[in-house]
């Protein structure tokens, strides 16, 4: 708030007091003065100060686990408190300028602080909750089996699926595959464009992974610019055939994000699950055939099937 502003406020208030005191000429005292400067710094704590609707805007978000919003309220909470904060500072000078007659200017400079002070402490409680909340989300993130970008499984699920699958395996009546992806490139394209068109490619390539499978079939990021596919009760020729749809449907795409228009491709590793797989063996082919892949070129499928023994 600027000084014009804040005048142009106090000369209200002043207008106000003056009004009650002439109303008030034959039984003035010390106490009808506090009374009315009371009413007055109930008046200045209702004005419509610049975003306050922060304190109900962060009660909803903390009752909803919503960090970003939470940090939204907070942001607008503490621009809130600042205001008082620059009002209190100012009004000293503001009310030595002005013709204040008999008021008892130190009073109203007091009933200023007591809302700045007030609006002080809120905030810090607000900052603690927040801080609060953040540790609640970082808990609840590390505990999760979703990726919170793309909204695929992330590695926490990808190991205990590929423990439950390599326990399993006698019992497969047909194959397991698993498919390692990587965005050919993805750095240059960060490099080029910002992290923000990145994690639009990220969700780009996830979303066009879902409409392809399988509801049974399952996505994992499994870090980065990389996803693991795992097919379950498939033959070579159906993984294959799922595999080279995923190559072109991606290579013929584009996003479509602002003013800008982009095509991706991908580098594919594939391999089937062999009985005596444990998880890192399993995955350590795929990230073979995968690096095979990129080595030959880019934007292709490598398998790399497993021994015989």
């Amino acid at each position: 708030m600027d000084k014009d502003n804040a005048k142009k406020i106090l000369d209200e208030v002043y207008k106000d007091i003056l009004d009650q005191l002439d109303h008030n000429r034959e039984s003035i005292s010390k106490d009808l003065i506090i009374d009315i400067l009371q009413q007055a710094s109930s008046h200045i704590s209702k004005l419509d100060f610049d975003k306050t609707d922060a304190i109900d805007l962060l009660h909803n978000s903390l009752d909803n686990h919503f960090e970003k919003i939470a940090e939204y309220s907070l942001e607008h909470y503490s621009q809130t408190n600042q205001t008082f904060k620059d009002l209190t500072q100012e009004q000293g000078k503001i009310i030595q300028d002005t013709d204040v007659g008999t008021i008892n200017t130190q009073e109203l400079m007091k009933k200023f602080s007591e809302i700045q002070l007030y609006m002080l402490n809120e905030a810090n409680k607000a900052n603690n909750t927040i801080n609060k909340l953040k540790e609640q989300m970082k808990i609840l993130k590390n505990n999760s089996d979703i990726d919170f970008l793309t909204k695929t499984l992330n590695r926490r699920a990808l190991s205990r699926d590929l423990e439950k699958i390599c326990n399993l395996k006698h019992e497969r009546s047909k194959d397991t595959y698993a498919l390692m992806i990587d965005i050919d490139d993805f750095k240059k394209l960060n490099d080029t464009y910002g992290h923000l068109v990145g994690d639009k490619v990220l969700i780009f390539l996830s979303g066009t992974l879902k409409k392809i499978l399988r509801d049974a079939d399952k996505i994992y990021r499994y870090g980065g610019e990389e996803f693991t596919i795992l097919l379950n009760r498939t033959t070579k020729s159906e993984c294959m055939h799922v595999t080279n749809r995923i190559l072109t449907m991606i290579q013929n795409s584009k996003l479509i994000y602002k003013d800008l228009s982009l095509s991706i491709t991908v580098s594919i590793g594939v391999t089937n699950l062999a009985d005596y797989d444990v998880p890192e063996t399993f995955i350590d082919r795929a990230d073979t055939a995968l690096y095979k892949a990129k080595t030959n070129g880019k934007n292709q499928i490598v398998l790399e099937e497993a021994d015989e023994r």
